[in-house]
């Protein structure tokens, strides 16, 4: 019989934001999508979040989870007060789990944790760690929302109280609409998290599936079966959106061209990196580095 051990398990959250916005009566943002989730929470006033061809309603204390790659966009009915952070996590089970929710909102009186709403939990978060509100503005930066994350201690705690609302959301789901995280064996936990951190380190290479399997010594298309199961998308997929996140980093971390973008990150060419940011990301890459270099002055 197959034992699990915990050295195994290979896990990553990115966390790309967390803000507390403020927004008047009538503000949009218009359809999008982007290659990591997205969680929003209404602390006050009331925002309709359309996914798809999808429409909910956010009153106060009621909250979402918008998947990877699902367009969106959001419209405040009223004035309104919520948080909203953006992450990326790479976990066995729960990229797929989250992929098969129906009813993305979780309502105000839902218990999460022991006696606390989830509402509540959310609250205690935004105390916790002096998340202020600001009136949104894409010329804000992180610190004007969380001041003093200047350690990797206090950065720590806050990826761990992410963390855990997502593992309640994790809970949550797979109680109200009675699915499952993927079921793996802790053989095919390691294959899928060994080929993850294959493709985590040999992205800026030329990597093919045949050599993804060579070096698995599996076939590829059994490879690409559990890497689904396990994450959702296919190994790929993945290497796609591993590559396009690095893009725009060095889209705004960078001086280097689209094209030179393009050679390092081996896309066929600046118009294939170009086409395939902006099916991910809703902008060209010029406009998405101009309009985060803003964001960041």
């Amino acid at each position: 019989m197959e034992t699990y051990k915990l050295s195994s398990l290979h896990s990553s959250l990115k966390v790309m934001d967390i803000q507390l916005d403020l927004v008047e009566e009538g503000w949009s943002f218009d359809w999008h999508e982007h290659p990591y989730f997205e969680f929003i929470y209404c602390k006050h006033g009331h925002l309709q979040q359309w996914i798809d061809n999808e429409l909910y309603d956010l009153t106060e204390g009621n909250s979402i989870l918008v998947c990877a790659y699902k367009e969106h966009k959001s419209i405040a009915v009223e004035p309104s007060e919520y948080l909203v952070f953006h992450f990326d996590i790479d976990i066995f089970g729960i990229y797929s789990l989250f992929n098969q929710v129906k009813n993305p909102l979780i309502g105000k009186d839902q218990t999460m944790d022991n006696h606390l709403s989830f509402s509540e939990w959310l609250d205690k978060l935004i105390i916790d760690f002096h998340i202020k509100s600001q009136k949104k503005s894409n010329q804000l930066s992180q610190d004007a929302y969380i001041e003093g994350m200047n350690s990797g201690i206090q950065i720590l705690h806050l990826h761990a109280r992410i963390l855990e609302c997502i593992s309640l959301l994790a809970f949550y789901f797979e109680k109200s609409e009675g699915i499952q995280a993927a079921k793996l064996t802790p053989s095919e936990i390691d294959l899928a998290t060994k080929a993850l951190k294959y493709l985590d380190e040999n992205f800026l290479r030329p990597v093919r599936m045949e050599e993804l399997a060579q070096h698995m010594n599996f076939h590829r298309s059994y490879i690409s079966t559990i890497f689904k199961k396990a994450y959702g998308i296919s190994p790929t997929e993945y290497l796609t959106k591993v590559r396009v996140r690095e893009a725009s980093k060095m889209l705004t971390d960078s001086e280097e061209s689209i094209e030179e973008i393009s050679i390092k990150l081996n896309f066929n060419s600046a118009a294939h990196l170009s086409n395939t940011f902006k099916s991910i990301y809703g902008m060209s890459p010029s406009a998405y580095r101009k309009k985060h270099r803003y964001m960041n002055k």
